[in-house]
């Protein structure tokens, strides 16, 4: 549920104009407690993959390392080995990251490098996110909860951990919701 509460701070700095004043570690910290989660530990991989790199289930063809899995990683929960790549080439000029997906949830840094890379690249373009509508930034990174009715719980949900970090930063007023099921 990081990732979630990730999302929502990266879409609120975003809105606010302030990614060149990125909030504190306690802001952080703040922000998930005020969520209903605990203290942020550094477990930075997909629950569902963390003990058995889920084998096969984000396969893609011609791309990947031998014996690597491109399952979530990091603060935006990277996926997909064309992601790792292009992440790994915009950032570094080179393929470490498909050599060594892991690195991405080993290395606080660059865990915040591919999430900024990840919502500049894919995100912050997006008609309506830098007008604060939250559903946009779902649809972006999480298209199937807004297109799979079955899902929407877990968009709203999205945009409650939205609005409560919105607080645990001093905003007032919850965000805007639509752009993925509304």
């Amino acid at each position: 549920m990081k990732n979630l509460i990730i999302l929502a701070i990266v879409a609120i700095l975003d809105f606010q104009g302030t990614f060149g004043n990125l909030l504190t570690e306690a802001q952080f910290k703040n922000a998930v407690k005020s969520s209903g989660y605990p203290t942020p530990t550094t477990t930075k991989r997909e629950y569902a993959c963390a003990k058995t790199g889920c084998p096969g289930k984000y396969k893609q063809a011609n791309c990947g390392a031998a014996g690597k899995t491109y399952y979530g990683r990091g603060y935006i929960q990277l996926t997909w080995c064309s992601n790792y790549k292009a992440a790994s080439g915009d950032l570094y000029g080179n393929d470490r990251l498909v050599q060594d997906p892991d690195l991405v949830a080993r290395d606080e840094n660059v865990a915040w490098q591919t999430a900024f890379w990840f919502w500049r690249k894919n995100v912050h373009s997006r008609v309506g996110v830098s007008q604060g509508k939250f559903g946009v930034t779902t649809r972006a990174i999480n298209g199937g909860e807004c297109t799979n009715s079955k899902l929407h719980l877990r968009a709203k949900k999205r945009f409650q951990i939205y609005n409560n970090c919105r607080k645990a930063f001093g905003l007032s007023g919850n965000g805007d919701e639509r752009g993925c099921y509304n």
